[in-house]
């Protein structure tokens, strides 16, 4: 034993297929074993069982760049498996010369867009890991290996480290935003096992896109065509249809455009008070209209004219 403990810290970047992400601050590794029990009539619980064998990588993009590989649900059908007849690894290369590589890896966890400067760029995205089929829950090194690699982090991009004003527009309302957007997912997926291998896959069932924002210098009026508090349909009715798309641009030419189709406010509310903003926060879910998509991202084709005052 080492008279003096051994520290071993230190940062990575983290790589999935050919796609390199750097991260803003930690990336972290949980690793889970699945059991059941084993009783015994007269003695109780006498021990468990290893039945799966899991990780979860999880980490914050630091650019918004290859959207592709972060938001891979987007271009998914109902029914698809995520991670695949042939796996793909992700690799984590540490600063000290070490490679975790995980052999069977799909993102599960998707992380919110921040449409503002005063709001996160990305969320926090989840990674998980499976036992590589190849080798099997019997194999010491089914879920991952450790070797030696030369840190050469990929260039930093400061053009992909994108803080611009957002505004947002619905139907033919534009209107800005006190504090920017979040647009969040819920991504819909059910585990697949074998007796082999214990769970291996996942299976996608679809999503659901939302955000909440808080309007700024509208009118009531204005107000009520964003949030329609009272309804608007008959109870019953389908909502979403024939709704506008709610569009958060940046104002120049070039920025991010994210589009909540036919977008519904599902919650919205009134303050009355000496300093407070009259109009909180609204919250919206693309509805997608009876099929499609429900989120579109792009780039806004235009800069936007604002009014000079009077």
């Amino acid at each position: 034993m080492n008279s003096t403990p051994i520290t071993i810290a230190g940062p990575c970047f983290v790589q999935r297929g050919a796609v390199s992400f750097l991260t803003s601050g930690d990336v972290t590794v949980d690793i889970t074993k699945d059991t059941s029990e084993i009783t015994v009539s007269h003695l109780g619980k006498v021990g468990e069982k290893l039945t799966a064998l899991k990780a979860e990588v999880k980490f914050k993009p630091v650019e918004f760049n290859n959207l592709d590989a972060l938001f891979p649900f987007l271009g998914w059908t109902l029914g698809q498996s995520i991670f695949g007849a042939t796996s793909t690894p992700t690799h984590i290369f540490g600063v000290d010369g070490k490679k975790w590589t995980f052999f069977r890896t799909a993102f599960t966890g998707v992380g919110a867009i921040g449409a503002g400067v005063e709001v996160d760029l990305l969320g926090e995205f989840t990674l998980t890991a499976y036992v590589d089929p190849a080798r099997g829950l019997d194999e010491l090194d089914g879920l991952y290996e450790v070797t030696t690699a030369t840190f050469t982090a990929p260039a930093l991009l400061p053009a992909k480290m994108l803080s611009v004003p957002f505004v947002g527009k619905y139907g033919d309302l534009y209107f800005d935003l006190e504090e920017g957007a979040t647009v969040e997912f819920d991504v819909k997926l059910s585990e697949r096992k074998c007796d082999r291998l214990g769970v291996f896959d996942q299976i996608f069932s679809g999503y659901d896109v939302s955000t909440s924002l808080k309007p700024t210098g509208i009118t009531e009026e204005e107000w009520a065509t964003l949030a329609k508090p009272q309804g608007e349909a008959r109870r019953g009715a389908l909502l979403g249809t024939g709704y506008p798309d709610l569009l958060l641009r940046g104002t120049k030419t070039g920025d991010p455009l994210f589009t909540l189709k036919s977008a519904v406010a599902k919650s919205s509310g009134l303050v009355w008070g000496p300093e407070a903003s009259r109009f909180k926060e609204i919250s919206f879910a693309g509805t997608a209209n009876l099929g499609g998509a429900k989120f579109t991202q792009g780039v806004a084709e235009e800069d936007i004219e604002f009014d000079a005052e009077a």
